[in-house]
Parts: structure tokens; sequence; C-alpha cells
């Protein structure tokens, strides 16, 4: 009998393993179509959410949930109406009395809407109003008494509606005469001198030209006389008419006014005025104070052409300014000029 084979130290009677595994191909005994070891539920499977961090909207929403869930709900706390209208007997009857009652809602320039209270609200003390066009409204109880006719309140209302009415049409007319007028004023002196008023347009420059010549606002001086290129400064005439509170026109009013935007700084002016000089708010309120005393007798007085008042700084360089239309002929002369006119840039 031949001994048996010699056995590897590795393996005993009592194993099933294979020395000649590692040299075996896994895949030649596996068929083609062997399903895969992993399974259609594996693979289906929903994946577990990664953990978020909460926001702090969420953290506070999720204490209030925590911190109200079981706190109970005060109860509601009954309104001043309520409480008047379970207490109040003759509240509730006169609150009541409304209902059913006409109303009406004044509109001037569109007419009187009228409708009738269908129902009260002892809750917030509102009634449902329903008009006659099917607007549906929800008003206060003082706005509905506003509406009942035969009411003080409703009575003002009326009176009210009737003045804004009468204020709000006399201010379109008297703001379409005005735009009529401001059409008609003229734009230079020849346009005046060719409107159909002529007469009171010169009558007015006339009286504006002996203003300022009274003042001495200025000499005439030759061109010829003047070193070669001077700087004359432009001129214009403006035309304005004067109207009361009813839109009628009362006066004309000319004014003669310098071109100030024809000025060169550092040649004709030095300094630039924004605005003119206005007095303080504790001098007005001071002369007011005054004029409450008994003693003080209050006189209204207006100073003409008290913006001409100014004089001109004697260390400035001369202004030269052209003659006014219609007068002395600007072709040959200008004026030398002794005060500030309107339009200049640097009238205080």
């Amino acid at each position: 009998m031949p001994p048996p084979p010699p056995q590897d130290e590795n393996v005993s009677d009592e194993s099933d393993f294979d020395p000649n595994f590692d040299t075996m191909s896994i895949d030649s005994d596996i068929p083609e179509d062997f399903p895969s070891s992993t399974s259609k539920d594996e693979e289906e499977a929903p994946t577990t959410p990664v953990a978020t961090r909460p926001t702090r909207a969420s953290a506070v929403k999720a204490n209030r949930q925590i911190l109200t869930h079981h706190k109970p709900r005060a109860p509601r706390r009954l309104t001043t109406s309520e409480t008047k209208w379970h207490t109040d007997h003759n509240h509730k009857l006169e609150r009541s009395s409304f209902v059913g009652c006409q109303v009406q809602k004044i509109f001037p320039p569109h007419g009187t809407f009228k409708g009738n209270i269908e129902s009260y609200y002892h809750t917030t003390n509102t009634y449902l109003i329903k008009y006659e066009d099917g607007d549906v409204e929800v008003v206060t109880y003082g706005d509905m008494k506003s509406l009942v006719p035969g009411t003080p309140e409703h009575q003002a209302t009326v009176a009210n509606c009737t003045a804004l009415h009468v204020a709000f049409t006399t201010a379109i007319d008297t703001g379409s005469r005005l735009q009529n007028l401001q059409r008609k004023e003229p734009l230079t002196y020849k346009h005046a001198r060719a409107a159909p008023d002529a007469q009171e347009w010169i009558a007015a420059c006339d009286l504006e030209m002996k203003k300022l010549r009274d003042l001495q606002c200025w000499e005439v001086q030759p061109k010829i006389n003047l070193p070669n290129n001077t700087h004359i400064m432009g001129s214009r005439w403006t035309f304005k008419y004067k109207i009361d509170e009813h839109g009628n026109v009362t006066r004309h009013r000319s004014r003669f006014v310098a071109k100030g935007f024809t000025q060169i700084k550092d040649v004709t002016f030095f300094e630039n005025f924004a605005a003119a000089p206005v007095a303080s708010y504790i001098t007005i309120r001071t002369l007011f104070a005054l004029t409450a005393l008994p003693m003080f007798i209050v006189l209204r007085y207006d100073v003409s052409v008290a913006f001409i008042e100014s004089i001109l700084d004697d260390n400035a360089p001369p202004i030269y300014c052209e003659c006014a239309d219609g007068y002395e002929d600007k072709i040959k002369y200008c004026y030398l000029l002794r005060h500030h006119l309107y339009g200049m840039r640097d009238s205080p």
C-alpha cells in the first residue's frame, strides 16, 4: 500500500480550504445572466436625509410653538361699544333707531348719492350702508350721522361741501382769467405800444421812469465818450397786470430791469447775492407784540421802488447800462448807474 501524499502544514483534515483557490477564476463559474448581488429593494431604498443646522427663524418658530402649545388662550375683552350695548338700554335703542334710515352723500361736482342703512355692528360701532348704485360702505357712528338728512351733522356737511365747491369753482375761474391775462401781457416795449391798452402801458412806463429819475439812479452818458471795449449791460421792460381777489384788473405795472446775465464777474461785479435781506422772526414777532398794546397805532404803508434805494459802492468799477426803450436813444447814449436795478447779480 503506497504511503499517503504529504500535506501542507497550513491545511488540516477538517478544513475545506483549497490551496489552489487563488489560481481559480471567480467569474469563470458565474453565468452572464446571473442576477447581481445588489437587490432591487436596496437600490430603491430612500436615502437618509442629511441633518442640517436649523435657521434662526425656524428656531424662533419652534420655540413659540413650544411656549404657546399648552398656554390657554386669554378670553377676548369686550369693547366699549359692546359693553354699552349690553348694559345701557337707551344706547341700544339709539343705535338701532338708525337702521333702515335713508342716507345722502353729497359730491358737488357729481351730484348726490342715496342709500339705506342695512345693519348695525355693535362690536365695532359701525353701520353697513348700501347705495342705490350697488355700492356698499361701512362707516362709523359719527360719519353715519353726517349722512342722515335732518341731523345737525348733515347740515354742517352740506354747508361745508357747498363752500368748498364755490371756492373750487372760483379758483378755477380766477386761474383761467389769469392765464388769459398772462397771454395778453406784452413781452417787449414794442408789443406794449401795439397792445389794445397801449395807453395804460405807456402811462405805467412814464410813472416808472419818473420814480427812477427822481432817485437819480443814473447819469446819461454819450457812448462816444466811453473808452473802447467798454462793457454795457443790457436792459428791458417787464409788464404785468395787477388784479384783485375777484380776478379783475386794477392797474398796469411796468418795470425797468437790467439783464444781469450780461454782467461779467470781476469786471462789472464782485459779489453775487442769492436773495434779498429779510427781517428775522424775532423782529417780526416783537413788532406784532407791540401792535397788540393799546397805546400803539398800526399804520400800513408801502415803500415805492424800495429795492432801488441801494447805492452802488464807490470803489466798484463803473457800470453802464442800455437806455430804456422809448426814451433816450440807445444807439447814442447809455446810463452810468448810481443805484442798483432789478435783475443785477450784485443787487443786495
